[in-house]
C-alpha cells in the first residue's frame, strides 16, 4: 500500500473581491480538513484573513472554518489548485494555491498516523469549473 498527494488543479471560477478571493471546485470524494469530515461535492473556498480560510458545501449548505499556514512555491502558478494527500481510501486536503500564494493546513494525529504506514506517491487529478 502506499500514500498518494492528489492535487487538484482546476480552471476554477475565481471571483476576486476588495480583501478577498474565492474559489469555487468540485471535489469527487470525501476528504478532512484539520479535523472536519467533508463530504464529495461543490465546494466554495474564500479567504476571509491570511491565516484561515472558509470552507463551503454549496450541497450540503454546510460551512466551517479551517487554519493554516502560509506556504511557499518558486512556481508561478496559471491557475489555483488544491492539493490533498491521500492515504488507502482516506483524502486530507494539504494545501490550497491560489496564483498569488498558498496556504497549508496542519496534519492531523489521524494523519499523521495513516502517513506513518504509507509511502507519499505524488498524483495529479484535474477538475472541471463547475459552472461550465
Amino acid at each position: 500500500m502506499y500514500g498518494r498527494i492528489l492535487v487538484l488543479a482546476a480552471s476554477l471560477s475565481v471571483v476576486s473581491g476588495y480583501a478577498q478571493q474565492m474559489l469555487r471546485v468540485d471535489v469527487p470524494f470525501d476528504f478532512k480538513a484539520n479535523e472536519q469530515h467533508w463530504r464529495a461535492g461543490a465546494y466554495e473556498i474564500s479567504f476571509p484573513r491570511a491565516s484561515v480560510f472558509q470552507i463551503r458545501n454549496l450541497n450540503e449548505k454546510r460551512s466551517g472554518m479551517v487554519m493554516t499556514v502560509p506556504a511557499q512555491s518558486s512556481v508561478h502558478l496559471d491557475r489555483a489548485k488544491l492539493v490533498f494527500n491521500r492515504y488507502g481510501d482516506s483524502y486530507f486536503l494539504s494545501q490550497i494555491w491560489r496564483s498569488d500564494s498558498g496556504s497549508a493546513l496542519f496534519r492531523t494525529n489521524a494523519e499523521r498516523e495513516l502517513a506513518a504506514r504509507f509511502v507519499g506517491v505524488a498524483t495529479t487529478a484535474y477538475v472541471k469549473d463547475p459552472k461550465k
